[in-house]
């Protein structure tokens, strides 16, 4: 067991109100559920609030630096894979559940809150067998696997988008439309007071979600050129780790376009922008509504 999954003492006396958060892979599935846990620590304050998801996603890096502790259990995708993966699912799965089943026997969370994505399944389905009260925060419009399989077994699921209703159980539904952080929030709110200069520069961000998108990655190779040409016009991309290496190539030593695999401060970066040219992943959009900024969507 490591560091990050170690059960602090005192956890055991029941003293507190204790939340587990599971879900995790990408920003969208992990983001919600940051903005969920400071909502939680305002209204309840001494609530202790933990992590569940794996150590390969980027909960692993974003949970921890979030002030948060997180347990990793094994867990693996599936959906589109073919027969090896689909072993290895199978076997993460067992494994993840046992782990699960062991963290939450010790540690006894009032509540789990699932987010999405491969990564909660082990937590949620522990919980479920241990009858501890859960429930879903679904992003989308279209539910991915994993909520929509223990969705019939939750007590509520809370909705970012009312259309995802009709891959639940009815009842069980609640439209809240999906959850901020409030450092993103913060950084808009504070970019309203500002004044631009006399020649302010355009500002162009492009990104594919946390991990980069292929096709945006090569419309930014293939526009790059002419980018360069242009003076007054600044470009910030995210490209992902894996096309990293050949944008920055492709933009060569263009001084109005900077190429990053990932954007740490996403509101800032949203907050400078003229346009924001990206997926239309659901966290992005509702961070794009909060920032009030015009944008094309792929």
């Amino acid at each position: 067991m490591s560091r990050t999954d170690r059960i602090g003492p005192g956890a055991e006396s029941g003293q507190g109100v204790r939340v587990l958060i599971t879900g995790g892979g990408t920003g969208g599935h992990i983001y919600p559920g940051l903005a969920v846990a400071e909502a939680v620590a305002e209204l309840v304050p001494g609530a202790d609030i933990r992590f569940a998801g794996t150590a390969a996603g980027l909960e692993a890096r974003l949970v921890p630096e979030a002030g948060y502790r997180l347990f990793t259990l094994p867990a693996s995708g599936f959906r589109g894979l073919g027969f090896l993966a689909r072993l290895a699912f199978a076997a993460n799965a067992g494994a993840g559940i046992l782990r699960a089943l062991s963290l939450l026997v010790r540690w006894r969370p009032h509540i789990v809150l699932g987010t999405g994505g491969y990564a909660s399944l082990p937590a949620l389905a522990a919980a479920v067998l241990l009858r501890i009260p859960c429930a879903l925060q679904e992003q989308n419009s279209v539910p991915g696997s994993t909520n929509r399989l223990l969705g019939r077994m939750m007590r509520r699921i809370y909705l970012g988008f009312a259309a995802a209703e009709r891959y639940f159980p009815p009842g069980r539904c609640c439209h809240t439309g999906n959850p901020v952080r409030r450092s993103v929030v913060a950084a808009f709110a504070a970019g309203a007071d500002e004044t631009p200069g006399p020649l302010p520069v355009r500002r162009i961000l492009i990104f594919g979600g946390s991990r980069g998108a292929k096709t945006l990655n090569q419309a930014v190779m293939a526009a790059a050129a002419g980018w360069a040409r242009r003076s007054g016009w600044a470009f910030q991309v995210q490209t992902g780790d894996d096309d990293l290496a050949r944008v920055r190539s492709a933009c060569g030593q263009a001084g109005n376009i900077e190429v990053v695999p990932y954007i740490r401060d996403m509101a800032t970066a949203l907050r400078r922008a003229d346009l924001v040219v990206c997926r239309a992943g659901a966290m992005t959009l509702a961070e794009i509504q909060c920032a009030g900024k015009p944008a094309v969507l792929v």
